[in-house]
């Protein structure tokens, strides 16, 4: 998708894991159709994972789903119930790498195939990783539910890539500490930072050289030059 950028209400993403947001609200006793009104949209623009929309609208329609339903816990629940598929083209991308450092990388190069107001970044030190996500675009609310659905997309992905019961060394929010920070304890088994500038999760270096159990080298030549063709569309 080429995108035509006059202001930052003009930048957009890929609806992917906010597919779920809807039956999120739904699970917590809420009808989301009135709510996403109030904010210009419909259900039906979250019903195709491939729909691009505005970031800055569908971050105030975020805002406004914690607003009425008191649930600070949006975000959480929304990667929950995503998978890297969500990501669409980047996502089967990673899937196919023929080694995690190879996936992750992709996932570098590629994330603006799925979101144009944020980017990804790879730190190997001498004996661990860190997998960030930043935003970069001004005037976005919230951020902490955006980057709860961050935090556990990227742990999903290594867990795809290693084992299930794969757990970070430590994992940092751009959010305060909830109110149930106890439901977020259970589910990363780790250390958690909060009030973070960032959004990221950081891992043994022993884990770039592990092979995925997907790993498929001609699906992911076939995948990687696909995505090299969208960004020529793009750019």
């Amino acid at each position: 998708m080429k995108q035509r950028i006059n202001s930052a209400e003009d930048v957009t993403y890929r609806v992917g894991p906010l597919i779920n947001l809807a039956p999120v609200i739904e699970s917590l006793g809420f009808d989301p159709a009135p709510i996403f009104k109030k904010e210009g949209f419909n259900l039906e623009d979250f019903n195709n994972p491939d729909h691009w929309l505005p970031y800055i609208p569908s971050s105030r329609l975020l805002a406004r789903c914690f607003k009425e339903t008191g649930c600070d816990q949006i975000g959480f629940l929304i990667g929950q119930r995503a998978t890297p598929s969500h990501l669409g083209l980047v996502g089967f991308l990673v899937r196919a790498a023929p080694t995690v450092e190879h996936a992750l990388k992709g996932l570098v190069e590629f994330i603006d195939l799925h979101d144009h107001a944020g980017s990804i970044e790879l730190n190997v030190g001498p004996d661990y990783s860190t997998l960030s996500f930043t935003l970069h675009l001004p005037g976005v609310q919230a951020v902490d539910q955006i980057s709860d659905v961050s935090a556990v997309m990227l742990c999903k992905i290594m867990q795809g890539f290693c084992r299930p019961d794969w757990v970070a060394s430590s994992v940092k929010l751009v959010r305060k500490e909830p109110r149930h920070h106890e439901v977020y304890r259970r589910y990363f088994r780790t250390t958690i930072f909060y009030d973070s500038t960032t959004t990221a999760i950081s891992f043994s270096n022993h884990c770039l050289l592990s092979k995925p159990p997907s790993a498929d080298e001609l699906l992911y030549d076939f995948l990687k030059k696909k995505a090299e063709y969208q960004h020529h569309i793009q750019h």
